[in-house]
């Protein structure tokens, strides 16, 4: 058996929470950075799940692709899917902005793991950090959304962690049934 898996990503936190989880299974992570086409959907676990299959069958391999979105819930679910573009053209301060005046203040991270084998339909493994968005702009560390992102049964924003401590706060249920997945099918890897 293959103990080795590619998770298609650029991004490093997303790498090192996945591969800590993975090493203690007994289970290699290896990076791959393909840009995979992403199709738009409100759904984020359609997204996940559309670019897996993509890029399983391309490279004729099982992968794994991680998607995620923050829902606001008095902006109905935006930024959804798009947060690292809303991100991008928004900056924390312009979120700060659409919420003045705002009672209701929770939002969420939402993560979505496909697995995917070639020529295969994708598996699914989702989870949740449930937060509120500060009333202001404030730490050093992370993403736009970091700086306004405070986790539940926490009293700073994510941005006052650096990298190792704030990925702590996410809810990496998802990567935990992936992998007990993935050791339960061990012909998959």
């Amino acid at each position: 058996m293959n103990n080795e898996i590619y998770f298609i990503t650029g991004n490093k936190e997303k790498l090192m929470i996945l591969s800590n989880i993975a090493q203690s299974k007994g289970i290699k992570i290896i990076q791959k950075k393909i840009e995979c086409p992403e199709i738009q959907h409100e759904d984020i676990e359609e997204v996940a799940k559309f670019s897996a299959k993509w890029a399983a069958n391309k490279l004729g391999k099982p992968v794994i692709k991680n998607d995620c979105g923050l829902m606001i819930d008095a902006l109905n679910g935006f930024p959804g899917f798009s947060a690292k573009f809303a991100e991008k053209w928004l900056k924390a301060e312009g979120f700060l902005k659409l919420m003045q005046g705002e009672t209701n203040r929770q939002m969420k991270y939402v993560d979505v793991t496909a697995y995917c084998e070639p020529f295969k339909e994708p598996i699914v493994f989702r989870s949740e950090t449930l937060g509120r968005m500060s009333h202001k702009k404030s730490g050093n560390y992370g993403w736009e959304l970091d700086y306004i992102f405070i986790v539940d049964g926490d009293d700073k924003t994510m941005a006052h962690y650096p990298d190792n401590e704030r990925i702590k706060l996410l809810n990496s249920q998802h990567y935990h049934e992936l992998l007990e997945y993935l050791k339960h099918h061990p012909q998959t890897i």
